[in-house]
């Protein structure tokens, strides 16, 4: 009885033992990943600050040597744009828009984003133009909000106040008429062809009247409508962001 008990013992002992080995050699080979030390990364801080001195001195290429071995040291992307920087002043435009495409990659949020995208187009026309390559088309004109709804509606408004304003005219004249050809006609039939004249006149200024109330109203109304819809979007609201860099912790936002 005790020795068909071992073996599945001794099965689940050696199982548990091997699992466990394995877990221990691969958290051995994770920990066994190279990282900055402390050493590290106090010279690649000085080496940082030494290449800021010989960027703003104009020696390119002593700033490039002292940056890629800081960041071989302690990757970090302050060191990316410094060294972008510096291939941007030794004129090597390839590995300046590598790094500065990296630094924007890595630091979606960087506040001087705009800058280096506005070198990043003017070094990547240098490098079609070095190799004999077309210029790009241009992108497209961005879209504002569309006025064309409220041009219609004012436009259909203006129809209608016209209309009024003829249909209001003209049931002025037939009345007048009327009341001319009533007090000046002396036989039946010149009255009866004055009050035709003017029941014609009133139908039409009723017509006018009637159509540029309703076209004047719609108008207005398409107006209103298109002038809401196409009303600029609320700017986005202040952000913040905390980041930790070669200078230690860096608050950062726009309000």
């Amino acid at each position: 009885m005790m020795s068909r008990l071992l073996g599945p013992l001794l099965a689940c002992v050696m199982a548990g033992f091997a699992l466990g080995s394995g877990g221990w050699a691969r958290a051995q080979d994770f920990d066994a990943r190279p990282r900055p030390s402390a050493e590290d990364r106090r010279r690649a801080v000085e080496l940082f600050e030494q290449s800021r001195h010989a960027l703003r001195s104009g020696d390119y290429e002593e700033a490039r040597d002292m940056l890629l071995e800081a960041y071989r040291l302690f990757p970090q992307p302050a060191l990316r744009v410094s060294l972008a920087r510096a291939y941007d002043g030794l004129s090597d435009e390839a590995h300046a828009i590598e790094h500065y495409e990296a630094y924007l990659e890595e630091e979606p949020d960087a506040p001087d984003r705009g800058e280096i995208e506005g070198r990043l187009v003017e070094l990547r026309a240098q490098a079609r133009e070095e190799a004999g390559e077309p210029e790009p088309p241009p992108p497209p004109p961005p879209s504002g909000p569309d006025q064309t709804g409220p041009l219609v509606g004012y436009t259909l408004l203006g129809f209608g106040i016209a209309g009024l304003v003829g249909g209001g005219a003209l049931a002025g004249v037939a009345s007048s008429e009327l009341g001319t050809a009533t007090r000046a006609s002396t036989t039946q039939l010149e009255a009866q062809a004055a009050y035709g004249r003017a029941r014609d006149l009133g139908t039409v200024s009723v017509a006018l009247l009637a159509g540029g109330g309703a076209v004047a109203l719609g108008g207005l109304i398409v107006a209103l409508v298109s002038g809401e819809s196409s009303s600029p979007a609320e700017p986005p609201r202040g952000r913040a962001r905390v980041s930790l860099g070669l200078g230690g912790l860096t608050v950062e936002g726009s309000f």
